[in-house]
């Protein structure tokens, strides 16, 4: 009888020994997971939006080399005559105007080496100012949009009075003309309206992407809670097992 009873003590020590050492790894496993789960959904809990990064003023001598590149021959017979471009002295204005008139008159220059005119200069002043407080990297601030402003005037220098694409358009008929001269006033607003476009598809991007992260985020704080309650049930459950072997081994002796 008593030696049966030591097998069936020495067989519960050694269960117990194994009991032990599993509720120690799951007792590990939960709280580690329960600790890096719940730091990593707080920190996603507080996930922000990131900001679109604007680029820059555009690279203009690149802006008007594209342009150039854009340029198909399409030669006509005769060219017009040059006619040699007077120059009107711009009247004082703000900065802003004073950057629109500069570029009228690189323009009406240009226009008037074939025989043309920028016929409506009013209409052509609110289109250029539109588009600086419009598509200027910071609307708000005029240094902004005089910076805009400038930057067109460099565009406009850099392909209407470069001396290929003077030459080049001598060649050319009157719709082809047309047609790349209205490409040319596009090109540089066209650089801007692209970078609110992108602008628009990352904020929504990273928008969706901060939901995502505190949806994630809530359903980490809960698995984290449920593991943590895990610990504690399991932590319940050793102590318990403790005392009731220090109750036998009380009782035995």
């Amino acid at each position: 009888m008593d030696q049966n009873l030591g097998i069936t003590s020495k067989l519960e020590n050694i269960f117990l020994a194994m009991l032990r050492i599993v509720i120690l790894v799951v007792l590990s496993v939960s709280l580690i997971g329960a600790i890096y789960l719940g730091v990593t959904g707080a920190i996603n809990l507080n996930a922000t939006q990131k900001v679109f990064k604007q680029q820059q003023q555009p690279n203009i001598s690149e802006m008007a080399k594209k342009f150039k590149e854009s340029l198909n021959d399409r030669s006509k017979d005769e060219a017009p005559a040059e006619d040699k471009p007077k120059e009107k002295t711009p009247s004082k204005a703000n900065l802003l105007e004073n950057e629109i008139l500069k570029q009228i008159k690189i323009i009406s220059t240009f226009l008037k080496i074939y025989g043309r005119d920028l016929t409506d200069q009013e209409k052509f002043k609110e289109w250029s100012k539109d588009n600086a407080q419009k598509w200027a990297l910071d609307p708000d601030s005029e240094s902004s949009t005089l910076a805009y402003a400038k930057g067109q005037t460099d565009f406009f220098k850099a392909i209407f009075e470069d001396k290929n694409i003077i030459d080049f358009f001598k060649k050319q008929d009157d719709e082809y003309f047309g047609q790349k001269f209205s490409d040319a006033l596009s090109v540089y607003p066209d650089y801007f309206d692209k970078q609110r476009d992108e602008k628009i598809k990352f904020d929504a991007a990273e928008n969706e992407a901060v939901i995502q992260k505190k949806s994630d985020a809530m359903v980490k704080i809960y698995i984290s809670a449920g593991l943590f309650g895990v610990f504690l049930l399991i932590s319940l459950v050793l102590a318990l097992v403790k005392i009731e072997r220090n109750l036998r081994s009380k009782i035995i002796t």
